[in-house]
């Protein structure tokens, strides 16, 4: 039986059709792990969502967020969707300053950044 999308009208409905119709199919691929379904990153997506409430995060806000690809920038990108929330993305590569421009900039509510292992990077805000 051949499973088809209706046309989606939001990132959000687009999810959850995908997750409903393809629950056990891979859906993201991290390096250095095993695939994830639909199914497990709704599970993820679900954690994020209790996170990003927990933050008082809800629709209209914005969030600023600083994550490399991979599972928890899809989950969060998905829990944001989900929750009306507005993402604003900002570059990993951005050094102190150019940082704390772009988030005041975005007029975000709350942000999630990425702390680097490397004590040195551009990222670590002191």
């Amino acid at each position: 039986m051949i499973k088809t999308l209706n046309r989606p009208s939001t990132v959000a409905e687009a999810f959850v059709q995908s997750t409903d119709l393809f629950a056990d199919r891979s859906a993201i691929k991290p390096i250095g792990a095993p695939h994830i379904t639909y199914a497990e990153l709704r599970g993820h997506v679900a954690t994020r969502i209790s996170v990003l409430r927990r933050l008082q995060l809800g629709q209209g806000d914005r969030l600023a967020i600083c994550l490399p690809n991979g599972l928890e920038w899809a989950a969060f990108t998905y829990a944001a969707a989900l929750l009306g929330i507005c993402l604003v993305p900002l570059n990993l590569r951005y050094r102190a300053e150019e940082l704390s421009f772009a988030l005041e900039a975005a007029k975000a509510k709350d942000g999630l950044i990425n702390q680097p292992a490397d004590p040195n990077s551009p990222l670590v805000v002191a």
